[in-house]
């Protein structure tokens, strides 16, 4: 077991890689009543195509979401049940590039963290289970296709990747999920989830040891042959740029609006933060921009912006309700500009880390939070706890680039619209 003193965070992280690969993580505090804990698998919708031992393996779309629900199918009925009798609650997400498993309690911590990686590591399911399922994720399709927000975030993912795996859905189709037999799910299964390609993380008061020996207990035997997905050599067209209407029965227009980073970015968190400092400036509660939009009632107080990031590709987003998009895009683009000609100010910049940190240090006091970012870390290679190290570390120069992905011929704008509203 290995120590990490994080002293500037007041944190320790107790690390360990159990036979077979499984890297367990776990941040012990004794005489906590919270319990968190988080499996996360590094596989997720975009992974459906992959080499396997130099063949070709291409599963339905939906497949790695499917799996996700039938892994709370367990011999000895449904893992929802034993967890409600141990006054635990579990529950579970599949996203574009990953999957996880998770878990939170106030009691019995060591049965809890059991139960989950039971579950994880104890594939059950049958035609009639499966088929059952398929009903239930049928539904789920539907819904978000009656969701006009829903339908607006798939067609912007369309918009920005065309024909490349994170256009898809991360549910499916209703005729994809219709080829996605048990013998499918327990392929998937042994290909991605391997001990290597998994990370446990543990909040709470459960003794780093206990997590280790528990892990090690109902730990899989490890998985000959090799696995590569093909994710990054899959190419995407240009993306679709310029404004796109998606008309609805709503009340306000409401928007997306992207600018896609150029392919494999650092995968490491001093771009995201760099990324998010440059946005901070740009749009943010203190920036001239943001208060001239909302001043003139192009924005309000809804208007978000983020860095959105999947393995090596990346784009800054912004959204929110306008009546006017299309000119919350050229004041973006305007602002931007403008901030390049003058360059970022040093004292700016200090103030925006300042409160970045803040943010971020208020993070560690959610248990969910911290465990899935030290976990997402972790499979990226990165190191969760040295944030405040990295942010110190940040440039003026390393936010040009960033800004200057936001122009006109770059964006990625989709809108949508009251059906009343003329094109």
């Amino acid at each position: 077991m290995n120590e990490m003193d994080y002293p500037r965070l007041r944190e320790i992280l107790h690390r360990t890689t159990l036979p077979g690969g499984l890297r367990v993580r776990t941040v012990y505090k004794p005489d906590f009543a919270k319990f968190y804990a988080i499996l996360l698998v590094n596989c997720g919708s975009v992974d459906r195509r992959y080499d396997r031992d130099g063949q070709l393996v291409q599963m339905p779309q939906g497949v790695a979401h499917y799996l996700e629900h039938k892994l709370f199918d367990m011999p000895e009925g449904s893992a929802d049940a034993l967890f409600a009798a141990i006054g635990a609650s579990g529950n579970a997400y599949t996203s574009h590039d990953f999957t996880g498993y998770y878990v939170q309690s106030s009691e019995q911590q060591a049965e809890a963290l059991r139960v989950l990686l039971r579950m994880a590591f104890t594939p059950y399911f049958t035609e009639e289970t499966v088929q059952k399922e398929r009903g239930i994720i049928t539904q789920e399709i539907k819904m978000a296709a009656d969701d006009p927000y829903d339908c607006l975030g798939e067609i912007h993912m369309q918009s920005l990747f065309p024909g490349h795996p994170l256009s898809e859905p991360i549910l499916g189709t209703e005729e994809s999920i219709a080829g996605i037999t048990p013998d499918c799910l327990r392929r998937w299964y042994s290909d991605f989830y391997r001990p290597e390609n998994m990370v446990l993380c543990v909040e709470g008061d459960l003794p780093p040891a206990e997590v280790a020996a528990i892990a090690s207990e109902l730990l899989p035997p490890a998985q000959e042959g090799r696995v590569e997905s093909l994710f990054d050599r899959t190419p995407a067209a240009p993306p679709r740029t310029g404004a796109q209407y998606l008309r609805r029965e709503v009340s306000m227009p409401t928007f997306r609006l992207s600018f896609p980073l150029p392919d494999r970015p650092p995968e490491d968190q001093r771009f995201e933060f760099a990324a998010e400092l440059a946005l901070e400036l740009l749009a943010g509660d203190s920036a001239d921009c943001f208060r001239q939009l909302y001043e003139s009632g192009l924005v309000d107080s809804g208007f978000t912006w983020s860095i959105e990031r999947y393995r090596r590709k990346a784009f800054l987003s912004f959204g929110g309700d306008s009546r006017d998009p299309e000119a919350v895009c050229a004041a973006l683009c305007a602002a931007a500009r403008t901030m390049l000609s003058g360059g970022v100010r040093s004292d700016d910049l200090a103030r925006l880390k300042r409160s970045m940190l803040g943010r971020l240090l208020r993070d560690l006091d959610s248990f969910s939070v911290c465990c899935t970012r030290l976990a997402e870390c972790t499979l990226c290679g990165q190191d969760y706890f040295r944030f405040p190290e990295i942010l110190d570390a940040i440039t003026e120069a390393e936010l040009a680039p960033l800004l200057r992905a936001i122009v006109p011929e770059q964006a990625v704008l989709t809108i949508l619209a009251p059906k009343e509203e003329a094109l």
